[in-house]
């Protein structure tokens, strides 16, 4: 998996079930998406986290909300990987 792969347990399980009933070949999709934070700091990388976590947050929610997730992502990569 990528290093930037989040994990979620719950759906690694479903995955799994689900992998029982498919072909053995599982895909990760890597996307990105971009959003601004406005600040008084000139270096991006002294913007608190917690401001950059909560605007991503809501760009996503607002994108979600309107559905135009799909519009507002760009897919970066696919890598697929034989289950066995």
């Amino acid at each position: 998996m990528p290093s930037n792969h989040i994990s979620n347990k719950p759906y690694h399980n479903w995955l799994e079930e689900q992998s029982k009933k498919k072909p053995k070949v599982l895909f990760t999709h890597d996307f990105n998406i971009s959003f601004c934070v406005d600040s008084f700091e000139s270096d991006p990388w002294e913007v608190d986290a917690e401001t950059v976590a909560l605007t991503l947050l809501k760009r996503i929610q607002n994108c979600r909300d309107s559905d135009t997730i799909m519009e507002a992502v760009e897919h970066t990569q696919t890598i697929s990987e034989q289950i066995e």
